[in-house]
């Protein structure tokens, strides 16, 4: 704001100080002065105000430099913040004083205000051009105090009571004048009924009453309306209600509904009269869009039925509105609730998984889903599923009824091991969006061809041959996948029919007693399927079969077969594996271990490699048979011993070396130790598929007999899979002493001492098939040729027969005796050569004994 003073005052002041003067032309200026042109008493302008008052300050102003002032002088006093008003005067005291007298602004509001007025002493009207010494600051503060408050008041304007019959709807409110000028306030009731139109407020005005009497019985009620000021003043009001028997007679004071939202909510009839109103005109209406009226009005006696439409936008929760009924001169409001429930979307599983435990079946996997809403349905949908999956539907309509979802896994987006995914399955009913999470599991193992062996021995001698091998093929997902097979040698063919690869040899252009080896690799006709391991076949071409058993002098006290060639392994517990064949009892080799303490052997399923326990390095050695070099070792975790057992399974075509202690080790990844089966002691079998594994226990009272179902799959974590399906103790068994199944797997035997017998047990459930008696004989020794035939064999001295041979059904077929009569064969150190036409065994006068036993 800018504030001038009377400016001829202040000229005619310096014209007599001797700044004018007349002569022709205008004077020529001093030079200004340092300084400013004014002083100013005091040198700051302050006062104590009054909110809404204007005061008067005044300030002293000097002259310091009369001789700076050569003409017309046009003073202003600029306030830029609006402390003061524009109505400044200005007396003079004397010639180079001066006294301003200055007006504050009643708008000030309470609190400090400081800054400063800017004086200006110009040449002209306009302020083109100032005097020396201006402008200057004149610097002021003002403490603004509030005025005197009129008294914090509340005044009715009508008295706070009010009668309402009971039901009836609120009357109308009533208003309290509020005086609270310069205050704010908060206003509280002491009863629920009693109800400010607004909790507060600053400054004065009208606040509303209501008188509630909803929930409210025939009677009197009192309460109190309390209104605080901020300044600590308080009123209190009393206020009264009354609530008057009802003039409508209803047949219910309140009406519920509760229900699962989406789901068909059942109607409500409510009947209703009024006191001497019989034939008098009614109407009914609902304060709520959810709430519908049928009929809406007819003469009393009355009867309407309450509707719930809930929309699609209302969701779970609990809602209240008004059954309004009025007549002519009455009214009476019914108060209505509605429960919803949230509904709920349920799967019959909350997860699947596809492509089976071994992730080798893709047969399509269902669930149902349904939803609590009885027959209403609504739109569901499914989150985005993985390139893995497919789905027979992902959106419908789903109620009450099931609704089926069939999911298949898409094999060509779909990579070896296990994929998991979660879905959200979501319905949307009314206002409540519903969830249902599906988790999604999909396995794929490696697809496969297995042979039934990979390893098959052949024999041709003047007298007796075997010439021909028929081996089964399989697809490991059951899918029968076509293949073709290929030798490499001329003197064996292979013919292909179905999942059948008939193997047969012509031996007439090989050397007479020579080992033949050919290789016949089996090529899968579909991409998906892995080439797999090769068949060896052997073939031995001798001049002569063995007309009677042979002995060899010489102590071991391990003995075992090669599934392959006609050769035996045999050790003394030494530094060297010895080398026999088993058609002329020779031996052929030697295979050298850096150990002196060697424990029980295994072999390959195709003769490649042979396994040996190293007792003293703790370990297990490995040799490459084609070579008789050593390839590798393998830990030992817990010490063996001689009795302990070694075995080699191959579960999914996958060769891995079984440790007594249950240790399962790949042998084709000797770093990965797959995983520890717990193990009693005792002999171990395992199936041709290695699929199977059972164990025996050794020399108890009551032999105790387990299975393990095994499996080896690349779509699982693990890898391998390992379940113990039966066992037990087998009453009437004891002394257990060898294990042996057959090559079909559908067989498994076992010797015991008692009864003097072998018994020939289902594998799937262990019970007994048949006896396979060895007389007077205790059975030590159990083995299973490659043609099905059995060979049940015992410690008896003195009798002609210590080995008995059965056929594949259980009959008895020939009798041999394999140890000198007086002297015994050894606990499992019998064995079948591969062709299943020889028997070798270790007898306890320290010899290795071969008996042809033929075809």
């Amino acid at each position: 704001m800018l504030k001038q003073w009377p400016a001829l005052l202040l000229i005619t002041l310096l014209s007599a100080c001797g700044g004018g003067g007349g002569g022709g032309g205008a004077p020529t200026p001093p030079a200004p002065a340092a300084g400013a042109a004014l002083s100013f008493s005091p040198a700051s302008v302050s006062a104590a105000l009054t909110a809404g008052v204007s005061s008067t300050v005044s300030v002293a102003a000097s002259v310091n430099r009369p001789a700076d002032f050569d003409g017309k002088v046009f003073a202003f006093i600029i306030d830029t913040s609006g402390a003061i008003l524009p109505d400044a005067q200005l007396q003079q005291r004397s010639s180079t004083d001066y006294l301003a007298v200055l007006h504050t602004a009643p708008t000030l509001a309470v609190g400090g205000h400081s800054g400063s007025f800017t004086v200006k002493l110009c040449r002209d009207s306009a302020c083109a051009a100032q005097y020396p010494g201006s402008p200057m600051a004149l610097p002021y503060t003002f403490q603004v105090a509030p005025a005197e408050l009129a008294p914090f008041s509340a005044t009715p304007n009508a008295a706070l009571a009010a009668s309402v019959p009971v039901g009836d709807l609120p009357p109308a409110p009533i208003y309290v004048t509020i005086q609270a000028d310069g205050r704010s306030w908060s206003a509280s009731a002491s009863a629920a009924w009693l109800k400010p139109a607004k909790a507060g407020g600053s400054g004065s005005g009208p606040l509303g009453l209501v008188f509630d009497p909803a929930g409210l019985a025939q009677g009197r009620y009192d309460a109190l309306l309390t209104l605080s000021a901020s300044d600590g003043q308080k009123v209190v009001l009393a206020a009264s209600l009354t609530v008057l028997p009802s003039a409508f007679h209803v047949d219910s004071s309140g009406i519920f509904f509760s229900a699962v939202n989406g789901a068909t909510i059942a109607p409500k009839a409510v009947k209703f009269d009024l006191d001497g109103g019989a034939g008098t005109r009614w109407n009914a209406a609902s304060d709520s869009a959810w709430l519908r009226v049928t009929p809406s009005a007819g003469l009393l006696p009355g009867q309407t039925t309450l509707t719930v439409g809930s929309s699609d936008t209302m969701a779970s929760g609990k809602y209240t509105g008004q059954l309004v009924l009025t007549a002519p001169g009455t009214a009476r409001a019914v108060p209505v609730e509605l429960t919803l429930l949230k509904p709920s979307l349920k799967l019959s599983v909350a997860s699947l998984t596809l492509g089976g435990p071994y992730g080798r079946d893709f047969s399509p996997q269902s669930l149902a889903m349904n939803s609590n809403t009885g027959a209403n349905t609504f739109p569901w949908s499914a989150s985005a599923l993985p390139a893995w999956v497919g789905a027979n539907a992902v959106s419908g309509a789903v109620g009450a009824d099931p609704v089926t979802l069939t999911f298949t896994a898409q094999t060509a987006a779909l990579p070896l091991g296990t994929q998991t995914a979660t879905i959200n399955l979501s319905a949307k009913v009314n206002g409540d969006t519903l969830l249902a999470p599906l988790v999604l599991s999909v396995k794929r193992d490696q697809r496969k061809l297995l042979p039934s062996d990979t390893g098959v021995a052949l024999v041709s001698t003047p007298e007796w041959s075997r010439l021909t091998r028929t081996l089964t093929v399989s697809d490991n997902y059951a899918n029968g996948a076509a293949w073709n097979a290929v030798s490499d040698q001329p003197w064996l063919g292979v013919a292909v029919s179905g999942a059948n690869l008939t193997l047969t040899a012509n031996p007439a252009a090989l050397a007479a007693n020579s080992i033949n080896l050919a290789t016949v690799k089996l090529t899968p006709a579909d991409a998906d399927v892995a080439a797999p391991e090769s068949v060896t076949v052997a073939l031995w071409k001798g001049a002569a079969a063995p007309a009677a058993s042979r002995s060899v002098n010489q102590f071991y006290s391990q003995l075992l077969a090669d599934p392959v060639r006609p050769l035996v392994y045999v050790h003394n517990g030494s530094s060297a594996i010895d080398i026999y064949n088993v058609y002329t009892a020779q031996k052929t080799g030697s295979i050298a271990v850096q150990s002196t303490a060697l424990g029980q052997m295994a072999v390959s399923a195709n003769g490649s490699s042979l396994f040996v326990y190293d007792l003293l390095n703790r370990n297990v050695q490995q040799f490459n048979l084609a070579t008789l070099g050593k390839v590798t070792s393998f830990a030992t975790p817990t010490p063996a011993s001689a009795a302990s057992r070694l075995q080699l399974i191959r579960p999914n075509g996958v060769e891995m070396l079984l440790q007594h202690d249950g240790t399962v080790t790949m042998t084709a990844i000797t770093a990965v130790r797959m995983i520890s089966i717990a193990l009693p002691a005792g002999d171990l079998s395992a199936s041709a598929d290695g699929k199977r594994l059972y164990l025996q226990d050794e020399g108890a009272s009551t032999n105790t007999l387990l299975s393990y179902g095994i499996d080896y799959t690349d779509a699982s974590p693990n890898n391998l899979l390992i379940a113990r399906l039966y066992g037990g103790l087998r009453s009437g068994n004891s002394d257990g002493q060898d294990l042996a199944i057959s090559r079909d797997g559908a067989r498994l035997y076992t010797a015991s001492s008692t009864p003097a017998q072998c018994v020939a047990i289902n594998p799937l459930d262990l019970s007994v098939l048949s006896y396979l008696p060895a007389f007077q004989a205790r059975p030590n020794n159990v083995e299973v040729g490659s043609d099905g035939r059995v060979y049940c064999a015992g410690a008896i001295g003195g009798s002609p027969t210590d080995v008995w041979q059965y056929d594949a059904a259980g009959a008895p077929a020939k009798q041999f005796r394999l140890a000198p009569p007086q002297r015994r064969l050894l606990p499992r150190q019998l064995a079948v050569s591969g062709d299943g036409l020889m028997l070798i065994g270790l007898v306890d006068d320290a010899t290795l004994v071969f008996l042809p036993v033929g075809p």
